[in-house]
């Protein structure tokens, strides 16, 4: 599959495998991905080598180190979560537009342990290492009150 041919940049449900397979085969492979326009990236999709689910991403994207972190401020599986990326990313901002010093940026994304960006996403870390996206919020990019994203 090329890149391409992926759905989207946010994840399909379940019920859009079947919607999808049932007109056109079983021989196309259904996948999607889910990103952030804050890192102009996707951070989690397919992968020809890993099996397809419905519902779930089968992993993270290359170049991207992440968890899904529970209230207690470190990893879980099995329970919905908030992604964070753990390891610096070539894409990640380093401000934003006029925010010489940093704060907003830190602020928005690296408030309770600096190094560790929340993504705001909620998804769910499967036992295989999925991801199940399960809401995508915006607020990150709309501190000034614009949506961006």
């Amino acid at each position: 599959m090329a890149p391409d041919d992926v759905s989207a940049r946010s994840h399909l449900p379940a019920s859009a495998d079947e919607w999808i397979r049932t007109p056109v085969g079983e021989h196309v492979e259904v996948q999607s991905a889910s990103g952030g326009t804050g890192v102009a990236t996707a951070l989690v999709g397919g992968a020809p080598i890993l099996p397809v689910r419905p519902g779930e991403l089968s992993g993270p994207s290359l170049g991207v180190t992440l968890e899904a972190w529970g209230p207690a401020g470190g990893p879980v599986r099995g329970q919905t979560a908030e992604l964070v990326i753990i390891l610096p990313m070539p894409s990640m901002p380093l401000h934003f537009w006029n925010d010489a010093g940093g704060s907003r940026h830190n602020d928005s994304y690296f408030p309770a342990c600096p190094g560790l960006r929340r993504h705001y996403d909620r998804v769910t870390m499967t036992q295989r290492g999925t991801v199940i996206v399960n809401s995508r919020p915006d607020s990150p990019l709309n501190r000034p009150g614009v949506r961006i994203g």
